[in-house]
């Protein structure tokens, strides 16, 4: 079985590239192709690109990508488009934006592992405020209208979907008219699993300081409560969480994996204010043994056990929030269970389910065409 695997892009590290290690873990010798790769900032935030064999299309050469990667917005769609598969069995796509657009030629099978139909085209939030863009480019709306006719084309030709989670499948039915099957992205929980789980000092929250991880959501609250609160990562939002924090509220920037460790070790509670696809800070947590104190909205519907590994606030605000950060009492909260559901998404659990679907995908369309001949 010749094998590809096409990914949206390689600039930033999240939960998407965590999913292309896991893949490429399986099927090592598989190329993998993306619109373009920035390996310095890669390797930076920590991507393991070791043995890998990376493709890039066009889009590489295109001048200041870390600056305007979202801004060629409309450039991916046909790099993906164009992009020449010829020779490959099946084709995985990695896919929460225009990875799914690839084709294989004249019979590849096509199978995407969908994170999401692309946030921006269908309403969901965004790191980049896409109300406040079509307000300043009044033409916008009929751009955005045209991507998604282009997007829901593209999908149409999708042979089989596996979701990140039900909240996806439900966004692939809904958009696209389409079924999916549903496979819990990997999380490599063994080494918070070593994790000793200390009394807690503080609150925390950590990943990519962006718009839709509504972290603004979080430092409002603990302003208000007074309580001690440790936010890690960096991203666009940070300067204007800084101004908005009180002395309570610490930044811890980007830290290293040990660190992550070590703080998680000492926390209460992990927050967790995102509508997120699914969400794996929160499974990062669980498997620390600490419970997670969530939006109730998502992914972590179906990871975080309400009153055994943690606790959700409803609606999306920081008055909610503060109700429920005054009720919690993290001491209810045994780190062995949250251990123990945290081991559900363990990666290699991913890593066996996938594989399996795709062989057997594969093996039915063998035996569809020795029928027909």
């Amino acid at each position: 079985m010749k094998l590809a695997i096409v990914h949206d892009y390689l600039y930033q590290y999240g939960g998407a590239e965590k999913v292309l290690e896991a893949l490429h873990e399986i099927w090592p010798q598989a190329p993998i192709f993306t619109s373009f790769y920035l390996k310095k900032e890669m390797q930076k935030a920590g991507f393991e690109d070791q043995g890998m064999k990376i493709r890039t299309t066009w889009m590489q050469k295109l001048p200041l990508k870390k600056a305007l990667a979202k801004p060629y917005f409309l450039f991916y769609p046909l790099a993906f488009r164009y992009l020449k598969l010829s020779g490959y069995d099946v084709i995985i796509s990695s896919s929460s934006y225009a990875a799914h657009y690839a084709r294989g030629y004249p019979y590849s099978l096509h199978i995407c592992y969908c994170h999401t139909p692309p946030r921006y085209l269908y309403g969901y939030d965004t790191e980049l405020d896409h109300q406040k863009i079509k307000k300043i480019f009044p033409f916008m709306p009929k751009v955005y209208s045209l991507m998604r006719g282009w997007d829901k084309s593209a999908a149409g030709l999708v042979d089989y979907y596996v979701a990140n989670s039900e909240e996806t499948k439900g966004r692939v039915r809904k958009h696209y008219l389409c079924e999916a099957e549903v496979v819990y992205p990997p999380v490599d929980i063994k080494k918070f699993l070593k994790v000793e789980s200390n009394r807690g000092e503080y609150f925390f929250t950590y990943g990519r300081l962006v718009a839709h991880k509504r972290v603004d959501l979080i430092v409002e609250a603990f302003n208000q409560l007074g309580l001690p609160l440790k936010v890690a990562g960096s991203g666009l939002e940070l300067g204007r969480l800084k101004k908005m924090a009180k002395a309570n509220v610490e930044f811890l920037g980007r830290i290293s994996d040990q660190s992550l460790l070590e703080y998680l070790s000492r926390c209460r509670a992990v927050i967790f204010a995102a509508h997120e696809d699914f969400g794996i800070v929160p499974v990062e947590a669980m498997a620390a043994g600490k419970p997670v104190i969530a939006y109730q909205a998502g992914g972590v519907l179906e990871s975080i056990l309400p009153g055994e590994t943690g606790g959700f606030f409803f609606p999306q605000n920081s008055k909610a929030l503060i109700n429920t950060v005054k009720n919690f009492n993290p001491e209810k909260y045994d780190p062995g269970l949250c251990r123990k559901q945290a081991e559900k998404f363990d990666k290699e659990q991913f890593k066996e389910k996938i594989k399996r679907f795709v062989e057997e995908k594969y093996l039915d369309l063998k035996n569809a065409k020795t029928s027909a001949q």
